[in-house]
């Protein structure tokens, strides 16, 4: 069984990803600067933030920000790639759709089990930290365009992910979260694109603070469902 709320995260994922490698695959079909597609995605990101403020009481906003914003990050992903001179086969970015979406549904079906109600920080981040270790030693070892996009395709099903455990009273309230997840997603994109575009040498301090779901009690609740209902 899995709750509403987190049908949600999975339905706001999977639409994120959808659009955002539809429209990266739509860049391959021109021949562009490898900073046209992160620069518009910067802009994408600028206009919907302003219009996000402006219309924040509108509760038809999240509908639009989040689609919008999955447009920016297909532009933003589409330079990498003409960074890189080639872009990935269609069927490899299939491929990192669905495998990244099962995981999403996957976590999902595990939280039916007690423990990953009652220790939901400690679960989420193993969860997060054995499919990082494994999709980054997959793109060490194997040569396939696959791994590589699937670590960008990480920076949205971490944003999403998170949104899992979100304290949320309705579903309205969620989307409205989710909306903000597409926001971070994006301008992560954008940085990690300009990084690499840019043959940057790392980053510094990347460590940072990983929680912020509580303080480590027991919760009262379903971390994963909604508080109230509309």
């Amino acid at each position: 069984m899995i709750t509403k709320k987190c049908a949600l995260s999975i339905g706001g994922f999977a639409i994120t990803l959808l659009i955002c490698f539809i429209v990266m695959h739509v860049m391959s079909l021109f021949t562009l600067s490898k900073w046209v597609g992160v620069g518009t995605g910067g802009g994408v990101f600028v206009i919907m933030l302003i219009l996000a403020v402006i219309f924040r009481k509108n509760k038809l906003m999240p509908f639009f920000i989040i689609p919008v914003n999955a447009i920016g990050d297909g532009l933003a992903l589409s330079s990498l790639y003409v960074y890189l001179g080639a872009y990935p086969a269609v069927w490899e970015s299939a491929t990192v759709f669905g495998g990244l979406c099962f995981l999403l549904v996957l976590y999902c079906l595990l939280t039916n089990i007690p423990f990953f109600r009652n220790h939901f920080i400690i679960s989420m981040l193993l969860y997060f930290c054995i499919i990082l270790a494994a999709l980054i030693t997959c793109a060490v070892v194997i040569k396939s365009a696959i791994f590589p996009l699937a670590l960008m395709g990480m920076i949205p099903f971490t944003a999403f992910f998170i949104s899992l455990a979100t304290k949320a009273e309705n579903p309205l309230t969620h989307i409205a979260h989710l909306s903000t997840c597409s926001f971070a997603a994006l301008i992560v994109i954008i940085f990690v694109v300009l990084i690499i575009i840019s043959q940057g040498n790392g980053f510094d301090g990347a460590g940072g603070d990983i929680g912020g779901f509580g303080k480590g009690a027991r919760p009262k609740h379903n971390p994963y469902d909604f508080y109230t209902t509309l």
